[in-house]
């Protein structure tokens, strides 16, 4: 009898679960937005190569806007074996980023390509490990560091110096580089070290799983000389931080009293003795402050900006992060994107990667007007206030 009872429970545990994994997939289908067929539907190839070129021509943003305005605002793909949606949709946009956020994580094709240089800084970490990284950065970004010009205008008058006065045709850009690369640290000069990184790690993240088996010798020999010249800057701020604090026991001098100077690494060092914490933020913050801001430079001045609008427009128009990624930690959904007509939620199965492409929104002419991608400030005045948030 007792068995009996044995199989008639685990038969109905059976039946349910099945039922369940029906209906979980019967949500998917009906939630499911238009697909992106690859030609090549087991490895990508003809994505990675399409992207590539584009990438090459400098076309990536015109070519990912013709996907949109071919299968519109949230589409479906799975690159590499990977599960992946695509949308520019607002309301998707703000669920990934702000209502569904703890649903979400930093996608595994993104750790897996810039991880090796970056290690687990701010923009490769989550949860608790986000919260320490920023909690290490807070003090950089006060009101003081971010109104002090008194070490930017010297790199600005040798950027002067040393631009050509012949009037001859001159590429500002690899300038610009320069020129926020000194801003953002007086010690330490690795620019060819780390762009030969940086290249590797796009390329990384554009062949996925498939990038193990190309040669990566530039890569990792441009990793290796960024990390050995970072953990030597790491052991001065360390040192110095020990002697500093020893002189401060013997005299009790403190050391804002000593010097007014900030300097992000010895600050950061009072807060952490990790070696490998302080070379992935030091690292981190070079970063961002060296290409974000060296394109946002260089952009504005092709377009002539002069006024805040006219920022504001570049930014819209070539946004220094023109994609943001996420992998679902869980099934979530999506507002929109699914069904027949788009409008219906989407499921998003766990493990999923959703790609914001923050581009080709700025460039809807249904949220910019006919004339979305002119470079025309005056639509700032001309929008409404909710239309002026995206």
């Amino acid at each position: 009898m007792e068995l009996k009872v044995y199989i008639f429970l685990w038969l109905s545990c059976g039946i349910v679960l099945i039922g369940l994994r029906i209906v979980h997939d019967w949500i998917g289908l009906r939630s499911s937005p238009v697909k992106y067929n690859l030609k090549d539907p087991i490895f990508g190839l003809d994505e990675i190569w399409t992207s590539t070129q584009a990438a090459k021509c400098h076309t990536s943003i015109a070519r990912i806007r013709q996907l949109y305005e071919h299968y519109g605002y949230t589409f479906s793909c799975q690159p590499l074996a990977f599960s992946a949606v695509n949308t520019i949709e607002p309301e998707n946009f703000e669920a990934v980023l702000i209502t569904r956020f703890k649903h979400y994580k930093i996608s595994s094709p993104r750790l897996d390509a810039l991880s090796p240089l970056r290690g687990r800084s701010i923009l490769l970490s989550d949860g608790a490990e986000w919260e320490l990284s920023r909690a290490l950065h807070r003090p950089s970004f006060s009101k003081n560091q971010i109104g002090d010009f008194t070490s930017l205008e010297k790199h600005v008058q040798n950027l002067f110096r040393i631009l050509p006065r012949d009037q001859s045709i001159v590429d500002l850009a690899p300038f610009f580089f320069r020129l926020t690369a000194d801003a953002k640290t007086d010690l330490y000069r690795f620019t060819a070290a780390l762009h030969n990184a940086q290249l590797g790690g796009e390329r990384r993240a554009r062949f996925g799983r498939l990038a193990r088996l190309l040669p990566q010798r530039d890569f990792w020999h441009g990793v290796k000389q960024a990390h050995d010249f970072i953990d030597e800057l790491v052991e001065r701020a360390i040192k110095h931080r020990t002697f500093v604090a020893a002189r401060e026991k013997q005299e009790a001098i403190h050391e804002e009293k000593a010097t007014k100077r900030y300097i992000f690494l010895r600050e950061l060092s009072k807060l952490t003795e990790d070696r490998e914490v302080l070379r992935e933020e030091l690292l981190t913050i070079f970063l961002i402050g060296r290409d974000a801001t060296a394109s946002l430079i260089f952009i504005s001045f092709l377009c002539s900006c002069s006024e805040s609008r006219h920022y504001a427009t570049t930014l819209r128009l070539y946004p220094v992060a023109p994609t943001n990624s996420r992998v679902a930690s869980k099934d979530t959904i999506l507002p929109l994107g699914g069904g027949a007509d788009g409008r219906s939620s989407v499921f998003v199965s766990k493990g999923t990667i959703v790609l914001l492409r923050i581009a080709a929104l700025h460039r809807r002419p249904d949220l910019w007007g006919k004339d979305a991608n002119e470079f025309r400030p005056e639509r700032w005045e001309e929008e409404s206030e909710e239309r002026r948030l995206w």
